[in-house]
């Protein structure tokens, strides 16, 4: 049964650090869960199932995050712990509840500090600079961003530290600091187009076009926003097709085209609305 398991994930990583993950069959999964033991097994399917509902159906992901919290507290297994409280605070970031998400990822970083998981304090690092980012603490999250850019570089851990550099790029974007937020964001798509690690891509495309955007460069602006659409449709990234349509609309407002304003403010509300992405929701609706 734990080889079973262990070829599920290994092959979940590889197709993870060499391309844009594909999601593994829901279907599979379940199966293999009704005949897993409670175990350590049963704590990695169950983030596995998680990760498969993260972007498009949060809440249910969140119960499986749930379900694999509590397991993981019966068996003292520390690892499963910090990683299903931090992907708990994912969800409850995406969907604006930053002091509850913060507090789970600082409980998390506490247990993956406790047993020397470097993935996870990177993890848990960036997670915490993300929420501060989204609160508009933008030193204090580069002050996260680059301690755990720092341990992806020691680790190699090129994946996540595309996410970093991008990370960066964004905080310093919404400081209006355009030559350090290129700076980073091109560092970022170097990687990623050497690395062939794309599943950034339409995060990074959309920074980009919001980038572009505040420089008054609308063209290529929309172009950027544009080539996010179909990475985030691909991986139902249902909130960031509500920034990215949220850019468009603003594009639109701009040059006087109002329905074409309208149409995709409601595209952007819809998108948000899948996965209750409250600052999604807040934006389309102005």
């Amino acid at each position: 049964m734990r080889l079973i398991i262990l070829v599920i994930i290994f092959s979940l990583l590889v197709q993870k650090t060499n391309a844009q993950p594909r999601m593994l069959s829901i279907d599979s999964l379940k199966r293999q869960l009704e005949i897993t033991k409670h175990d350590t097994s049963r704590v990695l399917l169950l983030k596995l199932l998680g990760t498969q509902y993260l972007v498009s159906q949060p809440e249910i992901s969140k119960g499986y995050y749930q379900e694999g919290l509590i397991l993981s507290r019966n068996l003292g297994y520390k690892k499963g712990q910090a990683d299903c409280m931090r992907f708990i605070g994912n969800v409850l970031k995406r969907q604006g509840q930053y002091p509850e998400a913060l507090d789970n990822f600082f409980k998390a970083l506490t247990l993956s500090e406790s047993i020397g998981d470097s993935a996870g304090i990177s993890a848990g690092l960036g997670h915490i600079g993300d929420v501060y980012s989204e609160q508009g603490d933008h030193y204090k999250a580069r002050h996260y961003f680059f301690r755990s850019k720092k341990i992806d570089e020691t680790t190699h851990n090129d994946f996540e530290l595309i996410l970093m550099l991008m990370n960066i790029g964004k905080s310093y974007q919404r400081q209006d600091m355009r030559d350090s937020a290129f700076l980073f964001l091109n560092q970022c798509y170097k990687l990623l187009n050497e690395k062939k690690v794309y599943f950034w891509s339409d995060n990074l495309f959309t920074t980009l076009g919001q980038l572009e955007a505040s420089d008054g460069k609308d063209a290529e602006a929309l172009v950027y926003f544009r080539k996010s659409i179909p990475y985030s449709i691909t991986k139902s990234a249902h909130a960031n097709l509500s920034d990215t349509y949220q850019g468009i609309a603003a594009l639109y407002k701009k040059s006087g085209q109002t329905d074409s304003c309208i149409y995709y403010g409601q595209k952007s509300f819809a998108s948000a609305q899948k996965v209750n992405y409250l600052k999604g929701i807040l934006a389309a609706s102005q």
